[in-house]
């Protein structure tokens, strides 16, 4: 299921760099298949996830063990009956596989600068735009959206990196940090909200304080790291960072 997960994320991201090459319709119908696909695989990674995230704070030493075992136990038991089903259905890996064919056949029409720069310049824009919005008010939905545009410029920048692999690979390498620090904010955001949906799992209401509380704080140190090593990423006007890559891939694959 994880697989599948990063697979279809891939897929997105190829689909978005070339958007203005295969045409409003494809582009959309095929947006629409993999976002449908992808809503498939959410509920059963997202109930994991909150155990993942609740036991992190625990290793962490932020929150005692005994005081969220109850909380575990019943985000374990609704772990478990999601996941079990959901073992069995193979047709979410079986329509990512489809999609991931039909790739092949998207009209790109050639494989040259012009056929990735406009969603590059795009991604890359879009990327500084939803940064500056989280910065201004960093909502947990903001903040959701920054992180899913730079997933966008860090696959974007992998694809790149055969033009100058020791400048992108670093470059690609940053925005996959930033990327993981936004996801980690987003994650603890949504423990929070499952514990308060889940207060009647505290015997003492000030365990659960005390769990909010050490949400809050470890959100703000994500936020405060994503919020400078964003600023360095998306220092560039889109049209000198797009320039600068297109230099990079001329003089990799050469005039032609």
């Amino acid at each position: 299921m994880h697989e599948a997960r990063k697979d279809l994320k891939k897929l997105r991201a190829v689909l978005r760099l070339l958007r203005s090459r295969i045409g409003k319709q494809l582009y959309r119908r095929e947006n629409t298949e993999l976002r449908d696909m992808g809503r498939l695989l959410a509920t059963s990674r997202d109930a994991q996830v909150r155990l993942d995230t609740l036991d992190a704070l625990v290793g962490s030493g932020a929150v005692e063990a005994d005081a969220v075992a109850p909380l575990r136990a019943q985000l374990e038991q609704e772990r478990d009956a999601i996941a079990t089903p959901a073992r069995g259905d193979p047709s979410a890996a079986t329509r990512i596989a489809a999609a991931a064919d039909r790739v092949r056949g998207w009209p790109v029409g050639g494989d040259g600068w012009d056929a990735i720069e406009p969603g590059l310049r795009r991604s890359y824009r879009r990327g500084g735009a939803r940064m500056r919005d989280a910065i201004a008010d960093p909502t947990v939905e903001r903040l959701h959206e920054w992180r899913k545009r730079v997933k966008d410029l860090w696959y974007h920048l992998r694809i790149l990196t055969p033009a100058w692999p020791a400048v992108i690979e670093a470059l690609a390498e940053e925005a996959h940090l930033l990327s993981e620090e936004l996801g980690d904010d987003h994650d603890l955001a949504m423990l929070g909200t499952a514990a308060r949906e889940r207060a009647g799992a505290f015997a003492d209401p000030g365990e659960l304080d005390a769990l909010l509380d050490a949400i809050d704080r470890r959100r703000s140190e994500l936020q405060h790291a994503a919020t400078s090593l964003g600023r360095r990423l998306y220092a560039d006007e889109p049209g000198a960072f797009v320039s600068r890559a297109e230099v990079w891939w001329r003089a990799w694959r050469g005039p032609a």
